[in-house]
């Protein structure tokens, strides 16, 4: 039998490769960014077109590249931040495995422009497909200019993957914000189809939170310093009040670097865990700085996991600082154990009459005579049972009209009777049996399906506000709302979106309830931000998932009797009554034969 293993050419193992580190355009984007900021740049530029499918491109100031490693950088495995393998337990730089560029190289259209400082040219390089096209001197600044174009363009199965542009967009801009969250001494700015997204100017970290998030947060943030032996922890988090109910403005950096972890997450959320709902998430910006030598960042393609050799000591140090930060800023309350004792009780003066009281009894008084009862104005057995009758009854009537107006043998009975129940439940009746619905999973339903034919159908109703209301936005919130502009419009949302700081909602949906648009959008946003897409909703069928889930009614409210009639109808009229849009039960039914059978035991 022949040989049956061969070593696989480079460029199909680049392309293995690539698929873990670079899973989408923002994977570019956070990998070029980190290059330019491990080559000590003070201005970094990003531009992207097409959400990063025709075009990322990032520039730098840094120290650019000799002839020689410009070529050698383009190679798999090479880089200038390993020696050898004990540098693993010594990281400082961003990168350093030397995958990212071999990887860009074999499924796109690459091309760099370097220069050291010392030299007169630069050097261009062109590789497609991990084929070097084209090597020359030109001209150009000191630093880096990376392009990345047609991305994916040798691996179709991979681009068909590939979410919306306003997905992708939504992806990139988190990438540019924690790496320019993490770098405050540096400055930033992005491009979006040649529109201006962010522009950072240098300063400390509140100052690029601010510009980052908006003015409104520099009420909002709390103080975090906490310095041990072990680890030093400074940053900031939010007020209680200023809770989420996403997890987007969640940010832990391990000296500079953005990682995802659960485990210290879940200290925060205890720490807050007294002051917040447990449906809200607290916001937090925290650095931790540890020795390099403590922690393990080689344990993930995208070097987002980090794993401690002290991860209970740091839980622990991290949930004590937070709550010192809450309680120094009077977040939680406080117990004063200087506050004299006792009560403050009035003070009786011997002029002051005393009335001691009195108890009346009646000796003659027998509860099992019924007649004794009556005279009383006790009530009688049958009377008690008054006393535990349910808050909605459906009374019995000796009028042979409503007493037809059910006839539960009687498929083809077509009327009903409604009923609310704990403003929770409605209790209606269908042709051959009883039925409880959710309230508000049937109002999530009705609104899902109104909204959507709304978007599908473009047949625009706004209510006019009588003052139009301000709006302020982030700079990420506004880019992602200006995605989804047109869906806006459709749903009867009237917006002028010249200030990208403050929108100005002139009109909201006519047709549906909305107590506080800015919440429903601000939401959205968030939502949007956050990356929640769901793998079975297009766009539109998104927007009206979302909204529909904030708008429903909730469970807690007193509906009218023809607020009940009105749901009922809406609900048993739409494609599917059972199930709301998130796959939950919306009914539970009893059928008439349960229902005998319940009594004939």
């Amino acid at each position: 039998m022949s040989d049956i293993i061969k070593l696989l050419p480079d460029s199909v193992a680049n392309q293995i490769a690539a698929g873990e580190v670079i899973q989408r355009p923002a994977s570019v984007v956070k990998e070029l960014m980190e290059n330019a900021v491990d080559a000590d740049a003070s201005e970094i530029k990003l531009i992207i077109k097409d959400a990063g499918k025709t075009l990322i491109q990032v520039i730098d100031n840094g120290n650019g590249m000799s002839e020689n490693d410009a070529r050698m950088s383009w190679e798999r495995h090479a880089t200038s931040k390993l020696k050898n393998a004990d540098d693993l337990f010594n990281i400082k730089t961003k990168g350093f495995r030397g995958e990212a560029l071999a990887s860009m190289a074999a499924i796109a259209h690459v091309e760099l422009i370097t220069k050291l400082h010392d030299n007169k040219l630069a050097t261009q390089i062109i590789i497609e497909g991990s084929e070097v096209k084209s090597q020359k001197p030109v001209s150009g600044s000191v630093g880096s200019r990376f392009l990345v174009k047609n991305l994916f363009f040798n691996v179709p199965a991979r681009r068909n993957f590939l979410k919306s542009d306003p997905v992708e967009t939504r992806h990139i801009i988190e990438e540019f914000q924690r790496v320019a969250m993490a770098h405050p001494s540096i400055k930033f700015s992005m491009y979006n189809n040649e529109k201006e997204v962010f522009n950072l100017l240098k300063g400390n970290f509140k100052q690029r939170l601010i510009a980052l998030l908006g003015k409104k947060y520099n009420e909002r943030l709390l103080d975090v310093d906490v310095s041990t032996n072990i680890v030093t922890i400074q940053g900031y988090i939010t007020k209680p009040e200023f809770a989420k109910k996403t997890r987007g403005e969640q940010y832990f950096f391990v000296n500079k670097r953005f990682i995802k972890n659960p485990y210290l997450n879940h200290a925060i959320s205890t720490a807050f865990s007294s002051l917040i709902p447990k449906d809200v998430h607290p916001s937090y910006f925290l650095f931790i700085e540890i020795d390099p030598h403590q922690i393990d960042v080689n344990i993930h393609p995208t070097k987002t996991e980090i794993k401690f050799e002290n991860d209970r000591n740091i839980y622990a140090i991290l949930m004590a600082g937070i709550k010192e930060s809450l309680g120094k800023f009077n977040a939680v309350p406080s117990i004063d154990f200087n506050q004299p004792e006792g009560f403050d009780i009035d003070v009786v003066t011997s002029s002051s009459i005393i009335t001691p009281p009195k108890i009346k009894i009646d000796p003659s008084y027998n509860p099992f005579d019924t007649s004794t009862a009556k005279k009383k104005n006790m009530p009688t057995e049958m009377e008690y049972e008054s006393f535990y009758q349910l808050d909605e009854v459906i009374k019995e009537s000796d009028d042979e009209e409503q007493a037809t107006e059910i006839n539960w043998e009687d498929d083809e009975t077509t009327t009903y009777l409604a009923y609310q129940y704990k403003s929770a439940y409605i209790l209606t009746t269908l042709k051959s049996g009883l039925v409880i619905i959710d309230q508000y999973r049937a109002h999530f339903r009705v609104l899902f399906e109104r909204m959507l034919d709304q978007l599908k159908t473009d047949s625009t109703s706004s209510q006019k506000l009588l003052f139009p209301q301000p709006f302020q936005v982030t700079p990420s919130n506004y880019s992602a709302l200006l995605q989804i502009k047109d869906e806006l419009n459709d749903l009867g949302f009237l917006i002028d979106w010249e200030n990208k700081n403050e929108l100005l909602i002139s009109g909201i949906p006519a047709v549906f309830p909305m107590k506080d648009p800015i919440l429903i959008l601000q939401n959205l946003a968030d939502q949007l931000l956050e990356g929640n897409e769901s793998e079975e909703l297009n766009l539109k069928e998104y927007i009206a998932f979302n909204i529909a889930s904030q708008v429903a009614v909730r469970k807690g409210n007193k509906l009218e009797q023809e607020e009940v009639n009105g749901l009922v109808d809406d609900l048993f009229a739409s494609s599917n009554p059972y199930f709301s849009p998130n796959n939950k039960p919306i009914m539970f039914k009893l059928s008439l034969d349960e229902i005998k059978n319940r009594f004939e035991n």
